[in-house]
């Protein structure tokens, strides 16, 4: 470069930021006739000293300008990639630089397991249900009950006072006038009384009176002796065709039973299906998070650009027309970070719902959420045999439907019981004390035994009929439910799993992607750089970065949500988690 008068200059460069190329920290000495040292801590201030530094300067203005020029193009020839370089990645997948985070100290740090936790404690729904199957247990404690022994007592007492008959008045002459007839009667009974399943009714009762009679007038009083009555009875009933056997006996237990399972399985699969949403809201979240991330990097990067381009300007090496198309392309990019940060808040909103996050303070309301789980690809390969092994053992909709089936099986013996005649088989065996001075159960005591059996016969059983016909439809029906709900299963896990292998090979073509789109955008910027590109080819390219990040987020995200389907059709939580549904198990003793 040849100039009239040349100047001379030392630029001392102490320390130069690799994210942010325009921070150099130096001094720039001028050893010229006046000696002259100044610190400058940007390239601004490092062009401001060179251009006004003397009058000298000021008279050759574009020295200074070519100076400066020349220093910053030694800049980007040195190993400094200025846009998307090893240092500074669009999307980095771990360990994100805490500056693009955006969190307080007052956000809420929340992993997986502990938003499933909290979900767990705090779904009212879930409690709900929780209390059916405590109620359904409450149901077999009702259909043992006809089984309970029944035991009675009871007492009576009577007194009657009334004028002696004429009969009586004759045989006792003048001292009839002011006679009466006494009479009282004191008595007790017992029982006990209990059904058995098999059909069998018993009792046992006892009896026990006694009678005392005598007539009182104003000359005399006379006392009969007490009499005394006592019986004991045992009663045995069993039937003979309808309502004989354990089987029917307990069937409505039986029933009762079922359908507490059927409860219990009800609770347990709502606790799989509740895990299953907070992992796809809470993967919706991290998905949200990293693309608000993106955005916005993508307009401080942009932004670096245009402050690199505009210093270009500056030093006259393009025209001010130049940075049009870049300041175009950040202003769609702050819209895009707005969208995004519209889509994280009613995201975070439907999270907060389902893992049931408190909301009741201001604080609590205006709290961030920021998950622990980062999108770590771990490849997980599961066997089609063996899910559907785990499938079938675990999933409580299954389960159901063959407890539905077991219950349908039991009405359906009990109603064709029920269309047989009511044959009924009775005998008794007592021990009587018939009216006598003694005390019961003397030598006088005597036994007396029966036996019988009725019969009935309805002329017309149109009731009973229908009942077991409608209850053996029913059997049909829930038979081919469950073939339907397994035909179902083994859908859903071809599906889950290819979803799995699929979004395996997804990501790892978009990971690939990323990388040759890094590559491909280092070589435009080195070519714009050369002059053999223009800046809307840059920003195109950068552009299809930022998508092609976008892309890889979202389908590490599909993967995370398949791998949770899976487990779900499974009907299993993940293992990873350390969680086990609670299970309650209801029972009674047959009667």
């Amino acid at each position: 470069m040849l100039m009239n008068n040349p100047e001379t200059y030392i630029i001392r460069i102490y320390r130069r930021e690799k994210r942010e190329t325009e921070k150099i920290i130096g001094t720039v000495e001028d050893i010229g006739d006046n000696p002259e040292k100044r610190k400058f801590g940007n390239m601004e201030d490092l062009c401001e000293i060179l251009s006004k530094g003397s009058e000298i300067k000021k008279e050759k203005e574009n020295l200074p300008m070519r100076i400066c020029l020349f220093f910053i193009l030694l800049l980007f020839v040195m190993d400094t990639s200025v846009i998307f370089s090893q240092e500074t990645e669009l999307l980095p997948l771990k360990n994100q630089d805490a500056a693009h985070n955006n969190l307080t100290a007052e956000n809420l740090k929340l992993s997986l397991k502990d938003a499933i936790l909290f979900a767990l404690q705090n779904n009212f729904e879930l409690k709900i249900v929780k209390l059916d199957t405590l109620s359904s247990g409450a149901d077999i404690q009702k259909e043992e009950g006809i089984y309970d022994p029944f035991f009675s007592i009871g007492a009576t007492a009577k007194q009657s006072k009334e004028k002696i008959d004429s009969r009586t008045a004759a045989s006792l002459g003048d001292f009839a006038a002011d006679a009466d007839a006494k009479s009282s009667d004191k008595g007790i009974k017992t029982s006990l009384e209990k059904r058995f399943p098999t059909g069998t009714a018993a009792s046992l009762s006892y009896e026990h009176s006694e009678n005392t009679q005598g007539i009182t007038a104003s000359a005399f009083n006379v006392k009969n002796p007490d009499l005394y009555k006592s019986s004991v009875k045992l009663q045995l009933e069993q039937s003979l065709l309808k309502n004989l056997g354990a089987d029917i006996g307990t069937a409505k237990i039986q029933v009762a039973r079922k359908k507490s399972e059927i409860a219990s399985s009800v609770y347990e699969g709502g606790i799989v299906d509740l895990i299953y949403q907070v992992q796809i809201a809470y993967w919706d979240l991290v998905e949200a998070i990293e693309a608000l991330k993106v955005r916005r990097q993508s307009v401080s990067l942009a932004k670096e650009v245009l402050s690199k381009k505009q210093l270009e300007v500056t030093l006259g090496a393009f025209p001010s027309i130049y940075l049009i198309e870049i300041e175009a392309d950040i202003i769609a990019r702050e819209s895009d970070v707005i969208q995004a940060e519209k889509v994280l808040q009613e995201i975070e909103s439907r999270f907060k719902k389902i893992a049931r996050m408190p909301l009741e303070s201001q604080i609590e309301l205006q709290q961030r959420i920021v998950p622990t789980e980062g999108l770590e690809f771990k490849e997980q390969q599961f066997d089609y045999g063996n899910s559907l092994e785990q499938a079938l053992k675990n999933r409580q909709d299954y389960l159901s439907a063959i407890h539905n089936i077991t219950v349908q099986k039991t009405i359906s013996s009990f109603t064709e019981n029920q269309i047989l005649p009511d044959l009924r088989l009775s005998t008794s065996l007592s021990f009587n004390n018939p009216d006598t001075t003694y005390l019961p159960f003397n030598r006088s005591d005597r036994h007396v035994w029966e036996i019988g059996i009725t019969l009935s016969v309805p002329l017309d059983n149109n009731t009973a009929m229908a009942e077991h016909t409608k209850a053996a439809l029913e059997l049909e029906k829930n038979k081919l439910a469950l073939q339907q709900k397994a035909h179902d299963i083994k859908n859903e896990l071809i599906t889950a799993i290819n979803d799995v292998d699929n979004n395996i090979k997804i990501v790892e073509s978009s990971g690939k992607s990323v990388a040759f789109q890094e590559k491909s955008l280092d070589a435009e910027w080195k070519k714009l750089q050369s002059g053999i590109s223009k800046i809307s080819d840059y920003i195109y390219k950068q552009n299809l970065l930022i998508q092609t990040k976008m892309l890889h987020i979202s389908n590490n995200i599909s993967y995370q949500k398949s791998i949770a389907a899976l487990y779900k059709a499974m009907g299993i939580i993940p293992p990873r988690f350390g969680i086990e549904a609670e299970k309650d198990k209801q029972g009674g003793s047959n009667g």
